[in-house]
């Protein structure tokens, strides 16, 4: 078996961490491995990927790969995440990152230094949205609600056997 090891090392700024904290809290990274906010910190990301070489030819070469934020196992995904506010990559393509709106909106939330009025505004964005399903969810029980009582009419009517016309 074979490994290959990448590893990187990113200083931050006081304002900086914020910004990260919250598409990795939403990715899962434990709390540990994420910088106080606030203060310099340091980032070290490491993902390893292992070559594993099968017993007989017939078999496939697997790959396993992990991934490392502070030394704390985080998912592939998660690393991603990160990777993408924390590098920039310049090439051929590099005008489409630019094209993107959220990168757009978090270059600008980034050179006005509104990190952590970002994070408020998208946790009250997400206390809301969770009172939103909230609500709907005591509108459909509502709606149930209703429906049983008409339902109960409907019955009651035809039970009694009323005929059009006719006064009860």
């Amino acid at each position: 078996a074979e490994m290959a090891v990448v590893e990187g090392a990113f200083w931050l700024a006081p304002g900086a961490g914020s910004a990260l904290l919250q598409p990795l809290k939403d990715q899962g990274v434990p709390s540990r491995a994420l910088p106080a906010v606030g203060q310099p910190a340091q980032l070290d990301i490491r993902r390893e990927i292992l070559v594993a070489t099968p017993a007989s030819s017939s078999m496939p070469t697997r790959l396993r790969s992990r991934c490392f934020i502070n030394g704390c196992p985080v998912t592939l995904r998660a690393l991603r995440a990160l990777s993408g506010l924390l590098v920039d990559m310049n090439g051929q393509h590099s005008s489409l990152a630019l094209a993107d709106p959220g990168t757009q909106l978090s270059l600008l939330d980034r050179v006005a230094g509104c990190g952590d009025l970002v994070a408020e505004v998208s946790s009250t964005l997400k206390a809301m949205q969770a009172v939103e399903a909230r609500l709907e969810e005591l509108d459909e029980l509502s709606d149930g609600y209703e429906r049983a009582l008409m339902r109960k009419m409907v019955d009651s009517v035809h039970k009694a056997r009323i005929q059009p016309g006719e006064e009860s």
